[in-house]
């Protein structure tokens, strides 16, 4: 079987590049919430870091201990080395929550961009044609209720 390069690049689907932010309003204000929500965990969070800390510094006073007692400079050390931990961690969830955010808003702004499309075209005189969604969206019930209404107005 002779395949030449022309047929299999008709074939097959180019690249098409997806544009992540379709309703900058509404996908920004929901990054923004994920990205202020994963702030107010990673900042209460640390904050509970440094109350642990406290804590054992406390009991050291308690004690009476010396300011420059190794029990001090222990304590000192291992903030500085979960403080740098937490550091890291934090920007890495803050990170990574802010683009699930914006995948996630992608996915729930797609559809809807896309049925207001398709409605643009059919009142601009385009064809009335059934709606379909990707794969992974959200609301695929909305495309299905839509080609469903489509449907009944052409029976009448």
């Amino acid at each position: 079987m002779n395949l030449n390069v022309e047929s299999i690049q008709k074939k097959t689907k180019p690249y098409k590049r997806r544009k992540i932010i379709i309703n900058p309003r509404f996908q920004y204000m929901f990054i923004g919430y994920t990205a202020s929500a994963a702030a107010v965990v990673i900042v209460l969070l640390y904050i509970s870091n440094l109350y642990f800390f406290n804590r054992f510094e406390s009991v050291g006073q308690d004690l009476g201990f010396a300011d420059n007692h190794i029990y001090f400079q222990f304590i000192n050390e291992q903030r500085y080395v979960m403080t740098t931990i937490f550091a890291v961690i934090g920007t890495l969830i803050f990170s990574i929550l802010a683009v699930a955010g914006a995948f996630i808003s992608h996915r729930i702004a797609g559809p809807l961009y896309r049925l207001c499309k398709h409605m643009e075209n059919i009142s601009n005189g385009g064809e009335p044609a059934e709606v379909r969604f990707r794969n992974g969206d959200f609301f695929p019930e909305l495309a299905d209720a839509y080609n469903h209404h489509l449907g009944e107005l052409k029976k009448i």
